[in-house]
């Protein structure tokens, strides 16, 4: 929707009338994504708000990708907010939704476009996490990664399970660990305009606490990790999308094979890194 696709809905219903005198269109579709006209003026992608139009009737048609079409009829009346939703399938439009109300306040979502206020709340929603990656606690061993986890606004709590298959030794063990940062902040939107597509970036410290058995060795290891940095979200469809993380730090190692006793403590330069998918 552009500036210029209103004024032609403007010039097309005759009339210029001052601020204080206007109303607004909320209009949406079923099913969702249908482009519209309004007027015959194309304004877009469903769902889209209108700026400040003059009172009166208005024609609106909506054309979905799979040719399907419908229209609807809306009256907006000065100071009020018309809210309309054209119906697909042959199924008769909606009544017009006329509240006395303010318009909507607007907040970005999905990478910079307009959105109501209400729409906004769904990066608040918590999230399911499942991903696969690498932990390096130390620069001469590096363990694969498999990971679960719950994530919240500010921080998320996560478990799992290392192994690291080898010729040579074999390690296995539990990982629990949590996370604290900033919300997912907009990017970018990488959709084709029928559909977002949510770049989002988070910052975070991650401190997971692991323990590693090495069976051929017959040693176990033990280390606190504690990694920064940012995680990378793309979203798919309106509750799943896929991230990755990439976290440098240290850990304090500690173990014992089980003969010449307990070892402790040395720190070690740590790296982790993650690819999985999120569902909210």
């Amino acid at each position: 929707m552009t500036a210029r696709a209103w004024l032609a809905v403007l010039v097309l219903a005759g009339a210029t009338v001052a601020a204080d005198e206007t109303g607004q269109l909320e209009l949406s579709s079923s099913p969702p994504g249908a482009r519209l006209t309004v007027n015959g003026a194309d304004v877009g992608f469903a769902p889209v708000t209108s700026p400040p139009i003059a009172p009166g009737v208005y024609e609106i048609a909506a054309t979905w990708p799979e040719g399907q079409t419908a229209t609807a009829t809306a009256t907006v009346r000065a100071g009020e907010v018309t809210r309309v939703t054209v119906e697909g399938s042959g199924a008769p439009a909606a009544p017009a939704d006329v509240t006395a109300a303010p318009p909507p306040t607007t907040d970005r979502f999905y990478g910079g476009s307009a959105a109501t206020s209400s729409r906004s709340s769904r990066r608040e929603k918590s999230a399911v996490t499942f991903a696969l990656g690498t932990l390096c606690p130390d620069t001469s061993r590096c363990h694969w990664l498999l990971r679960f986890g719950i994530e919240g606004r500010f921080a998320d709590f996560h478990g799992g399970l290392v192994f690291r298959p080898d010729s040579y030794v074999t390690g296995v063990g539990p990982t629990l660990g949590f996370a604290v940062g900033t919300p997912y902040f907009d990017l970018a939107d990488l959709g084709d305009g029928s559909a977002p597509r949510p770049l989002k970036l988070a910052i975070r410290a991650d401190l997971d606490f692991t323990t590693v058995f090495y069976p051929g060795e017959h040693q176990m290891f033990f280390a606190p990790t504690n990694t920064f940095g940012p995680n990378l979200s793309l979203g798919l469809t309106e509750n799943f999308g896929v991230f990755t993380r990439l976290g440098l730090g240290w850990n304090l190692a500690a173990g014992t094979d089980f003969t010449t006793g307990f070892r402790c403590c040395q720190t070690n330069f740590a790296v982790e890194w993650v690819l999985g998918a999120r569902y909210q």
